[in-house]
């Protein structure tokens, strides 16, 4: 039987030469003047959750569709997380429950906020480039990740 699975959203900060951003609100930040006006290349890997540690993902490895479900609604609320669910589902059939588990970890705690962060300096006029890097660990793939 799988464990009980929770999740929760994450906050995280700008990483620059490998130190912290430490900015109590990154989305003001170009508006206060704390930026300077240059392009900014935000980047993460598509199973950017199996980078730090597969102890999380050998947690979700019996998971049903059910938990999965349960996830995205703990994640994202009842409404949204049912709508997000329904986008994941087929992919569940075709990869398994773990790899989309997983892969929606890291959707929402790296992906959607870098994407919106991207999608807030280029409104305001920054030149921004995304870059996604398709990155998965031996041990994951192993997995069936």
């Amino acid at each position: 039987q799988a464990p009980a699975l929770n999740s929760s959203p994450a906050v995280h900060a700008p990483i620059y030469d490998r130190r912290v951003v430490p900015l109590p609100n990154l989305l003001n930040a170009p508006k206060l003047g704390l930026f300077q006006r240059k392009p900014i290349i935000i980047t993460t890997s598509a199973n950017e959750y199996t980078l730090f540690g597969l102890d999380a993902a050998d947690m979700l490895k019996n998971a049903t569709s059910a938990q999965l479900k349960e996830i995205f609604v703990h994640s994202y609320g009842p409404t949204k997380g049912a709508k997000v669910y329904a986008e994941y589902r087929a992919l569940a059939k075709r990869r398994g429950v773990l790899s989309v588990a997983t892969g929606a970890a890291g959707d929402a705690m790296f992906q959607c906020p870098n994407r919106y962060l991207a999608s807030q300096l280029a409104a305001r006029g920054w030149p921004v480039r995304l870059g996604l890097w398709e990155v998965v660990p031996d041990e994951a793939r192993k997995m069936g990740i």
